[in-house]
């Protein structure tokens, strides 16, 4: 290997930056000794800098069954012209059909024709021409000397000799094992070709990693590692021993034979959950050390694989061989315990939903669910049906052109994404602009706009419903700082732990705790008091309040707005029932009193109208009622005649008195014209006066 220059360079930049000047590459050192490097870099075996290949590089394939009866042609003609006219056997395969995935290029099943280029042994040269006899079959090597001069060894080994690839390869893999010694890691490298029957060729790189020891990190990460590592597996172990003593516990208390206790009492969804965190815990854990003990075989041939490249003999192939089946087992290992590790969060995820259940507030998300559960169920029928339909059009109309649709599972996935705003609109337009925007707007109309906005109603309706449940219930921070209070008071002697007041009632039914719970007798607080030590008498008073209000609202339960509907029409009818009581009681009693209203003493008009004429014919009935009746309108009329002549007299009084005051007001009017008249005069007279003298002297001056 050479050292590399930026001022080579490809022809499609250009070609080298030093065209058309006096610079001369050739000049310049192939190499560099750097200080504390044993040889000049670049070092032999080096990949990309920083990674050193062990051993060498592995060449394997995957092929497929040739056959004739595997050859497909139509039901109208005869086979055996049909095989005379294609003049070759099939070679069905799988691989290839759409792009690969990661699992294609972890299988190391069924993979054969294994050759190998070790750089230690062989130079540039000779691997070069054992490429070379792989591609032609040995055929040049056999005829410039022999077929044993071939370095190909499953060409040479065919009869007649053939190339290493032909038409059944159906995948090549080219693996390498490479150390980086930066990081102290392995790394199983494999470059994948994948050969679809269609005559295309998927190229997929492929990279397993892992560390020389798990110990290589800073001490203050490896001490916390540790740590937790011990409370994890402690965890565990915790777990499986409640677990192991729960199911003692079941069988001893209950009559019944131990399996059918264990499968009407111990299990259960929860308990489900915890042995399956148990067992992917305990998985988990024998995969990593399945994977050290792994890694632990490479290191073991480290050493000699070390020593083979630095001074190669006729054993380099065998070691080189182990290391690279040691480097499968190792990948694999590390594989396994990744899977198991990605389902263990999951499987705590529930234990963690469980475990909210104690606090009200945060046990809302799970409420929520198991409230709106129902309703969830009914919808996602309509749902997957409406979204299994759209799936397979999809499939139908995209699945020619697009990968994303090219299979069941794929369309549901490529479908789902879309609900969530991923999609591949370019492509999809490539099918048909109109057609496309056809099926997307129905899509998502019908799946976003309708389905998606129903289901977070349905869960929002449920949320609405927990959440008013829980709006009067202890929140998570005073719920602490109670716990600390009490830890305090029962410090100071101040209170008993309620572990202390069920241990006291599981001794009196001598640990059966079933018959404890389900038994119906009353407790006072003067029992409670008397059988638990030290209990004082208000937490035993709060404790049965408490205890008897949580028994009422586990046994009313919380209605649903549909029950609380159906209770106020119930109460509503039931008050309307009541105002009819009320009012027909009312029209009773109103009745009486228009009866007992007209049994009056006699002598009254309404009594005489009706029994005064009692010992009478009707005609003497009848004059004597005419009769008592202009007798009383009689009286009447005088009564009013001489009310309204007294009204009258007063009437003329107030006149007369009104008269006399107007004749004094005339009167005084009179005297008052004659003063007004006797001034008249009087001014006449002055008058008269001044006009005699102007005349008696018209010339004063």
């Amino acid at each position: 290997s050479q050292w590399l220059y930026s001022e080579v360079a490809p022809e499609i930049l250009g070609g080298p930056v030093t065209a058309g000047t006096s610079y001369n590459r050739a000049t310049l050192p192939q190499s560099w000794l750097f200080a504390g490097y044993e040889k000049p870099a670049p070092v032999a075996n080096d990949h990309l800098q920083y990674s050193k290949l062990v051993s060498g590089v592995r060449m394997r394939q995957t092929v497929s069954a040739a056959a004739s009866e595997h050859c497909i042609f139509p039901s109208l003609l005869d086979g055996q012209k049909q095989r005379g006219w294609l003049q070759k056997p099939c070679f069905p395969s799988e691989l290839g059909l759409l792009s690969p995935e990661l699992q294609e290029a972890e299988n190391f099943q069924g993979l054969e024709r294994q050759e190998f280029l070790f750089p230690d042994l062989s130079s540039m040269s000779e691997m070069t021409r054992k490429l070379l006899d792989m591609e032609d079959g040995c055929h040049s090597a056999s005829l410039s000397s022999s077929l044993e001069s071939c370095l190909c060894e499953w060409c040479k080994a065919q009869t007649p000799s053939q190339p290493w690839i032909d038409e059944r390869t159906a995948r090549i893999e080219i693996s390498m094992l490479l150390f980086n010694a930066q990081y102290g890691a392995y790394t199983y490298l494999s470059v994948n070709f994948m050969m679809n029957r269609g005559g295309h060729i998927h190229a997929f790189t492929h990279c397993l990693s892992a560390f020389v020891s798990p110990f290589l990190r800073p001490f203050s990460e490896l001490v916390l590692t540790i740590i937790a590592g011990i409370l994890w597996i402690a965890a565990l172990l915790y777990a499986a021993v409640a677990e192991i003593w729960e199911i003692i516990s079941t069988v001893r208390q209950s009559s019944k034979r131990f399996y059918k206790s264990l499968w009407q009492e111990y299990l259960g969804f929860w308990n489900f959950v915890d042995w399956m965190s148990v067992l992917v815990g305990t998985l988990t854990i024998s995969f990593w050390i399945q994977g050290r003990l792994a890694v632990s075989a490479v290191n073991e041939l480290m050493p000699a694989m070390i020593q083979a490249s630095l001074a190669p003999d006729a054993g380099y192939e065998g070691i080189a061989r182990n290391v690279f089946a040691s480097a499968e087992v190792m990948s694999k290992a590390k594989k396994d315990m990744e899977l198991t590790m990605m389902i263990y969060p999951l499987i705590i995820m529930l234990r963690i939903f469980r475990s909210f259940e104690a606090q009200p507030r945060l046990a809302i998300v799970a409420a929520t669910l198991k409230t709106a559960a129902p309703d969830l169920a009914h919808f996602f029928m309509i749902f997957w049906c409406v979204y299994f339909c759209f799936v397979v059009s999809s499939l139908l109309f995209f699945g020619q052109d697009l990968e994303s649709f090219s299979t069941l599972d794929r369309a549901l996935h490529t479908s789902f994404l879309a609900m969530f705003g991923d999609w591949d609109w370019i492509g999809m337009r490539d099918v048909g602009m109109m057609r496309s925007a056809a099926w997307f707007w129905l899509f998502m109309i019908v799946m976003v706009l309708f389905l998606l906005n129903m289901l977070l109603a349905i869960i929002m309706d449920a949320y609405q419903v927990e959440k008013f449940k829980a709006s009067d219930t202890t929140t998570l921070w005073q719920q602490v700082l109670d716990m600390i209070q009490r830890r305090r008071q029962y410090q100071r002697g101040e209170r008993v732990r309620l572990a202390d007041i069920f241990e006291v009632f599981r001794k009196q039914y001598k640990g059966k705790e079933k018959e404890m719970m389900s038994s119906d007798r009353m407790i006072s607080v003067e029992y409670l008091v008397t059988h638990v030590t030290r209990m004082p008498y208000k937490q035993a008073y709060k404790t049965l309040v408490n205890a008897l209000k949580r028994d009422e609202e586990l046994s009313n339960g919380f209605m649903s707005e549909e029950q609380v509907n159906k209770q106020v029409e119930s109460t509503l009818d039931a008050f309307a029932a009541k105002i009819q009581a009320v009012k027909d009681d009312v029209e009773f009693v109103s009745d009486q009193l228009d009866f007992w209203d007209r049994l009056q003493a006699p002598g009254d008009s309404e009594y005489d109208f009706y029994f005064g004429a009692e010992g009478h014919t009707p005609d003497e009935a009848s004059k004597l009622w005419i009769h008592n009746s202009i007798s009383s309108i009689s009286v009447e009329l005088q009564h009013l005649f001489a009310r309204g002549l007294q009204r009258i007299g007063v009437w003329q009084d107030e006149f007369e008195c009104e008269q006399s005051e107007l004749n004094e007001n005339l009167l005084e009017v009179h005297q008052v014209l004659a003063q007004l008249q006797d001034a008249v005069q009087n001014l006449q007279a002055i008058v008269d006066s001044m006009d005699g003298n102007k005349e008696e002297n018209p010339n004063p001056g």
